[in-house]
């Protein structure tokens, strides 16, 4: 539930403090930070694996370690939200004007009185003003801004989703994203990477290891340039060469799978030959479809319907997380027939 909200949260939250200008790259950040978390756990797994050795005699603090070292990045995460800005957006539209300005000037480093500042303060006004009068013309029975009526407007914000063609565009547009995000198969590679490089003939478990611990490396570099370039080049371009690089890497293991599967061990080039394709796939997710499906999820919805739009957009994506996940465990062989 932790990792589920906050990928809702983290996105909107940063596309509403975010200038305009910075708004892609700063959630491409997130995508970035995620990615140095994966690498950082592929080899801290790569490490552990080695304790009381990598056989038999493996002790089993090669997997408990893994797992209670996640409590330390929950701990700081949690004393780090304590010190966290409101968003401005957020605050104006709780009428609390004046913290909304003090925030705004923080995150700007500009003075409270600047011209900037205060345009930006009144757009975020305007468009809070006219969502609540919106609310107010369709709803007027939810005017009063009781407890009870602030539970129903957010049923009320969760229907307008669907009510207009406009809104509905926006929630295809989301769900669909995430959708294929998912189906290009990056976290089946994530899940059952040492699986995936075992059948492609490295027979040794430290091999398939050291190659996953690869995959960590060479996504979080490949974020790198989204993150410094999507607000220049824009999105559908990237988005657009991602998914034409994934498909060649994709349709070149196919092939070398399809001629060498059964002979491995007298095909090694090939094996690694894919291994690379499967690296180079994921340098082609890293930079495109990685950090821009959030960036347009996070992005496309009007103030009033972003938490539940965000909400939407996430929920495709660790749906269809959870459906590649399971078709994944039971499509792919636990070790190529020719391995030892």
């Amino acid at each position: 539930m932790g990792v589920g909200s906050l990928s809702m949260i983290v996105p909107m939250y940063n596309a509403e403090v975010a200038p305009p200008e910075v708004r892609g790259s700063l959630i491409a950040l997130q995508q970035l930070a995620i990615c140095f978390g994966i690498m950082i756990s592929f080899w801290i797994d790569y490490g552990t694996n080695f304790i009381g050795g990598s056989g038999q005699s493996q002790h089993e603090a090669a997997w408990l370690l893994p797992i209670c070292l996640q409590l330390f990045p929950a701990i700081v995460l949690f004393a780090g939200i304590l010190f966290m800005p409101f968003s401005p957006r957020w605050l104006v539209h709780h009428n609390r004007e004046d913290e909304a300005r003090k925030v705004l000037a923080s995150l700007r480093d500009l003075p409270p009185d600047h011209e900037l500042v205060e345009l930006e303060f009144l757009e975020i006004k305007a468009q809070s003003l006219f969502e609540k009068r919106t609310v107010a013309e369709h709803f007027p029975h939810l005017r009063e801004l009781t407890t009870w009526n602030v539970f129903k407007l957010q049923f009320v914000a969760i229907g307008s989703l669907f009510k207009t063609k406009a809104m509905f565009k926006r929630v295809i547009v989301a769900t669909v994203t995430m959708f294929f995000q998912q189906w290009t198969g990056i976290n089946a590679i994530l899940y059952y990477a040492p699986t995936i490089f075992s059948s492609l003939g490295l027979s040794s478990n430290t091999i398939s290891l050291l190659a996953t611990g690869v995959v960590g490396i060479v996504m979080f570099l490949a974020t790198i340039p989204s993150v410094l370039y999507i607000d220049k080049i824009g999105r559908k371009p990237i988005l657009t060469i991602g998914a034409i690089g994934m498909a060649i890497c994709h349709i070149t293991i196919a092939g070398i799978v399809a001629a060498d599967r059964h002979s491995w061990p007298t095909h090694k080039a090939a094996g690694w030959g894919a291994v690379v394709m499967v690296w180079l796939f994921v340098v082609h997710f890293g930079y495109s479809w990685g950090p821009c499906a959030w960036i347009i999820v996070a992005e496309i919805w009007p103030l009033s319907n972003r938490p539940y739009g965000i909400a939407l957009g996430a929920s495709s994506n660790w749906m269809n997380n959870f459906i590649v996940g399971q078709v994944s465990m039971t499509s792919l062989p636990l070790r190529s027939t020719s391995n030892p």
